[in-house]
């Protein structure tokens, strides 16, 4: 079974502000933010078995 997010154009948008705006005020929340980004991807593709 595959899955497929999607992530609107809007919601990207804002989710590049976010990463921008935390990047001018904290060095590692950006990083973190990609982080949990990432295992929560890895979780999905877990849980589907792809």
């Amino acid at each position: 079974m595959n899955y497929k997010i999607l992530i609107s154009s809007r919601t990207q948008i804002e989710i590049e502000n976010a990463i921008n705006f935390y990047s001018i005020n904290s060095d590692s929340a950006p990083r973190n933010f990609v982080e949990s980004l990432n295992e929560c991807y890895s979780s999905v593709i877990k849980i589907s078995g792809v």
